[in-house]
Formats: C-alpha cells, sequence, structure tokens
C-alpha cells in the first residue's frame, strides 16, 4: 500500500497478507513518512484458520478411498501407519478414533459418490 492522504483527511486502508505458521519473526511494520499526525484507530490482526476438510487423514487436500483406508490401517495397528492429521478421522467428535469413526468416514465416501 502506497497511498498519500491529505491532511486532515481519513483514510480507510485493508489489506491482507499470509505468513507460515512457523514463522516466528513475522511482523506487521506501518511507516509514516512526511510531517503531521498519524492516528491509527483500529487495528486487527486476525489469525485465519486453514479450512479442515473432514477425514482428510492424509492431508492431501482432500477426502477419497485413501484416507479410509489409511485410518483402517492405523485402528489395525500396521506398523509405521501415520495419520498427518488425526482430528479429521474424529467424525463421532469424541476425541478418539475407532472403528465408528471408520463407519462414519466410509459413509461419507459413498454419500459423496452419489
Amino acid at each position: 500500500m502506497n497511498d498519500t492522504v491529505r491532511p486532515d483527511s481519513t483514510q480507510h486502508f485493508e489489506t491482507e497478507f499470509t505468513t507460515d505458521v512457523d514463522d516466528a519473526n513475522c511482523a506487521l511494520v506501518l511507516e509514516f513518512k512526511g510531517n503531521g499526525t498519524v492516528k491509527v484507530e483500529h487495528l486487527s490482526l486476525v489469525a485465519l484458520e486453514e479450512e479442515k476438510i473432514v477425514g482428510n487423514v492424509n492431508a492431501d487436500g482432500k477426502f477419497d478411498i485413501a484416507d479410509v483406508v489409511l485410518l483402517q490401517k492405523w485402528i489395525l495397528a500396521i506398523p509405521d501407519v501415520k495419520l498427518a492429521d488425526w482430528k479429521a478421522a474424529d467424525l463421532c467428535k469424541d476425541n478418539r478414533l475407532d472403528v465408528f469413526d471408520l463407519c462414519l468416514m466410509k459413509r461419507e465416501l459413498l454419500y459423496q459418490n452419489i
């Protein structure tokens, strides 16, 4: 934003920017050059959560049969099976993963393909 505002006037600026969640050095810098008084009345910084896809346990951006197979393998305790986003599979909303969540995932997948 590089706009000039006349003295004794008010102008509204709005912008959105994205940063890495892991970026500890993220900063918003407001720089004012010139003479006069600057008044910042309302400044809001809001972290927007990334939209979660229900059932997307492998975190590939879509819910499909691969997610169902992965959860099934995890429930069966097959070695080296890891869920990228276990909360995406908690369709029962009880903070645990079990066969009930797997059944709901299978049902969702069937309804998705109707």
